[in-house]
Parts: C-alpha cells; structure tokens; sequence
C-alpha cells in the first residue's frame, strides 16, 4: 500500500515552551547586551556607546563585563584611543550582527502574522512523490488561506524531518516511515494500493 503524510512543527506544546539555557554560576545573556556591545564595536568607545545605547557609561561598562565574563575572555582591549577589539570581539560582533538580522526578521513575521498578511511557507516534497499526490492538497489549503504562499523545495537525499525541526522547511513530503518526533505534526494525504509498495508522508 502506498501513502503519503504530511508533517510540520506542532503549533502546541514543544512551540511554545520557553527554553533557558545558562551554565552553573553563569547569567543567562540579555538581549540588550547585544545591542550594547555592537555599537561598542563601532564606536570603540564606551561613552560613545553608551549615548547610542541610551544607558549611562558606566551601566554599559559593567554589562560589557558581565558578556565577557559569561563568554569566557575579553572582548576589547581597552587602550583610550586606541581601543580595539580582540580576536574574540570581532567573532562575537559577527554572531550579534547576525542575531540582529534574525530579530528583525522575526519580529517582520509576527507582525504580519498579526495583520493576517502575507506569508510564505516553504514545503520540500521528495522527488519520488508525483506532483498530482499533494496537489489537491496544496489547493485546498490555498482556498483557505489565500494570504498564504506555497513555495515548493526539492528534498535532498541527505535531508529529512530535521530540515523541519531547524527550520528550513516548514513542512516536508516524504515517501517515507518517519520516526517519532513529540514536535512534529504528521497527517496522512492519501493512501492507495499501487504496483509499489512505497509509503509518502508529508512532514
């Protein structure tokens, strides 16, 4: 018998748990260090920082501080004039500058999530699924929710529902069983006996 299923993350549950990671005797890292340290990081200055930060210089000094204690190792090397950062530093300013871009575009998603706006979800359908298997499918949804855009992904051989749970997909069809994730959502698409004995699943 074949089948087809489909999985996405559960919109309940592991979601929207609230996830904290900190090491023993070690703060957890405040979002407002980030911004803290990336104008430090322009500015080599902690005065000026501090006035594009809105804090006064020494509440920056001392969540500088707390950064560097909590990442293990001095981010500047504080020199006055010739301040500059540390090898340490310049990777730490590359990882922040990047969570900065993810901020924004999360906070671009929920807002028009909110608005009922335009979204886009990306679906990788394994190439040994036929397009007329999920079409219906797709369709069905799309009547629905027409402010919803599908753009469809050839699934690697190497990919499969870890491509979901890191979030590069949305969703995944696959022409396979798959094991039990407490965070995924499987649904059946269809179910017929043919002249193979391969099984799909949308993921």
């Amino acid at each position: 018998m074949r089948q087809a299923y489909f999985c996405d993350l559960l919109s309940k549950g592991g979601l929207t748990e609230e996830v904290s990671v900190r090491r023993v005797g070690q703060r957890t890292m405040e979002l407002n260090q980030v911004s803290y340290f990336i104008n430090l990081a322009e500015t080599l200055n902690f005065t000026a920082a501090a006035r594009l930060s809105g804090v006064s210089q020494p509440s920056l000094t001392r969540a500088i501080r707390r950064l560097e204690d909590e990442l293990g190792g001095p981010l500047i090397y504080r020199d006055g004039k010739n301040s500059r950062l540390t090898g340490l530093g310049h990777d730490v300013e590359a990882e922040f500058r990047r969570m900065v871009v993810a901020m924004k575009s999360v906070r671009n998603h929920s807002e028009h999530w909110a608005m009922g706006g335009h979204r886009v979800l990306d679906v990788a359908v394994a190439p040994t699924v036929g397009p007329k298997e999920f079409t219906a499918f797709f369709e069905s949804a799309l009547a629905e929710m027409p402010s919803i855009e599908i753009k469809l992904h050839s699934l690697q051989s190497n990919e499969d529902t870890s491509e979901v749970l890191s979030g590069k997909y949305h969703a995944c069809i696959m022409p396979r069983e798959t094991r039990p994730e407490r965070k995924l959502d499987v649904h059946p698409l269809f179910r017929e006996r043919p002249r193979c004995q391969n099984s799909c699943r949308l993921i």
